[in-house]
């Protein structure tokens, strides 16, 4: 899936506290909005540098340059705490990659062309998850192998 790259913010785990009625989602758009509004992360970019491609499996989330291949970043799914959309208030449709780290979390930025676009990863990292989770599922529902004949390693 195409989009264009905006940058990435790190965010203290005091994100996640409970002190307000606001959702995860809700503090991190504000969290990136608030970093726009100073210049810190891109609202915007026309430039093909910042083009690139996201692919989604049930392994994780690759974003790699448009033009050059190379790899921008990996985030296995065990660590994508957060896949969000949202409308920014310059009509634009973004998205949020919360990535988990040793200490903090990075909170990386990608906008769309459309509102499908971005639906359709939504959709897309959702499929993963219940791929995941299901192969998670069969692992638990399967039994080990029976162990072989003790005998036959001790002639």
């Amino acid at each position: 899936m195409s989009a264009v790259y905006l940058g990435v913010e790190e965010i203290g785990a005091e994100i996640q506290c409970k002190s307000s009625n606001r959702s995860l989602e809700e503090k991190l758009i504000e969290q990136i909005e608030n970093q726009q509004l100073c210049g810190k992360i891109k609202r915007s970019s026309n430039d093909p540098k910042n083009e690139i491609l996201i692919e989604i499996s049930k392994f994780g989330l690759k974003i790699v340059h448009r033009k050059s291949s190379d790899v921008i970043l990996r985030v296995p799914l065990l660590q994508l705490v957060v896949f969000t959309t949202f409308n920014d208030g310059y009509g634009k449709t973004n998205a949020i990659i919360l990535e988990s780290s040793e200490k903090r979390f990075k909170c990386h930025l990608v906008q769309f062309a459309t509102d499908a676009d971005a639906s359709k990863m939504c959709k897309m990292v959702q499929g993963c998850f219940q791929e995941a989770e299901e192969a998670r599922m069969l692992l638990d529902n399967t039994e080990p192998p029976s162990p072989s004949n003790p005998e036959l390693f001790h002639k």
